[in-house]
């Protein structure tokens, strides 16, 4: 049955108020005081020093988005089915991660008109919290593709990895653990690899991982690195900067890299349409708010991009909707 039109627009007019309940929801603390019992609501007021009023209209919208369940009187607990994402601490970061794009994305019109982001939130590169947050969230949305993207990069037989603008470190442990004779680096900015060095300081591959220093957007490739590289990953890097800046990037990789090496890229990525799929026609829609310069491109833009560094194409493979791997040999 096809839908009516006002239902179908309003539908997209109101979608920003179940993301901001979720959001205050996770913000508050609301969803911390349930996990795992359940509350009266009005002694999750008392427990946030929070006024009850906003406290209870907040418990039972979420109930009404089904977030939470009543549990009998006036107590309120997480959905079951919710319970694993809402204790999880990187989702947790996801979550409060979106919540910086919500506010990014309320002054979108402004930006427009200014042709550049004019929202007021921290930058994510350069306030450690936000740059925390995000490199957090950054792992919630890595483990599930990390399986796919690393197999791309053939790694058998190969012997060093480095892992360009790596953020968490997900995809270099995991590569590590299934790959003993690896090494690897980790290449990228102080905050993150304060982030990353926490999360990895108990792992088993530690020995076998180094951390490198590099605004590499913004410096040349510094002298102390790891290579010559025979595998490199730049996972989700390349939409935050325009085409030169990423035709200058690959131009710095290149002494980085053995002759022949494999070089995957993996990146939201759009058909030359622009449109579709509809996923990365709407994150690009993220980069105009937050970035100078960023977009998502095309399977041919970023091939272009890359030919700056001597890259050959190899394949390219769409993983989902908004995912693309695209493999690459250096000269």
């Amino acid at each position: 049955m096809t839908r009516d039109p006002r239902t179908e627009l309003e539908a997209i007019a109101q979608g920003f108020t179940h993301s901001k309940i979720l959001f205050a929801g996770v913000k508050t603390g609301l969803v911390a005081e349930v996990a795992g019992r359940d509350r009266d609501v009005a002694e999750i007021a008392r427990r946030l020093d929070l006024p009850a009023r906003g406290v209870a209209i907040l418990a039972h919208a979420l109930v009404a988005l089904g977030v939470l369940e009543p549990a009998g009187d006036s107590r309120v607990r997480l959905a079951p089915r919710y319970v694993p994402l809402l204790t999880d601490p990187d989702y947790l970061a996801l979550l409060r991660h979106r919540d910086r794009l919500y506010r990014a994305w309320g002054v979108l019109e402004e930006t427009i008109r200014a042709g550049r982001p004019v929202h007021e939130e921290p930058d994510a590169l350069d306030d450690p919290e936000t740059n925390a947050a995000f490199i957090e969230a950054m792992a919630a949305v890595s483990r599930d593709r990390a399986p796919a993207v690393l197999a791309r990069l053939d790694l058998a037989g190969a012997r060093r990895l480095a892992d360009l603008g790596g953020g968490p470190g997900v995809y270099v442990e995991r590569a590590l653990r299934e790959h003993p004779g690896l090494e690897a680096t980790l290449i990228d900015l102080p905050l993150t690899l304060d982030v990353a060095r926490r999360r990895l300081a108990d792992s088993a591959v530690g020995d076998r991982l180094r951390f490198l220093r590099w605004d590499f957007y913004r410096e040349p490739a510094p002298a102390e690195q790891a290579g010559p590289f025979d595998r490199m990953l730049i996972s989700q890097v390349l939409h935050a900067a325009s085409p030169a800046q990423n035709r200058e990037l690959f131009r710095r990789l290149a002494p980085l890299l053995a002759p022949g090496a494999l070089v995957v890229i993996h990146e939201n990525a759009r058909e030359p349409s622009r449109w579709e799929p509809a996923a990365a026609a709407l994150f690009a829609v993220n980069m105009l708010a937050l970035t100078e310069g960023g977009d998502t491109y095309t399977v041919e833009e970023l091939t272009e991009q890359a030919a700056a560094g001597g890259l050959s194409p190899v394949d390219a493979e769409r993983l989902d909707e908004r995912s693309v791997v695209l493999r690459f040999r250096s000269r």
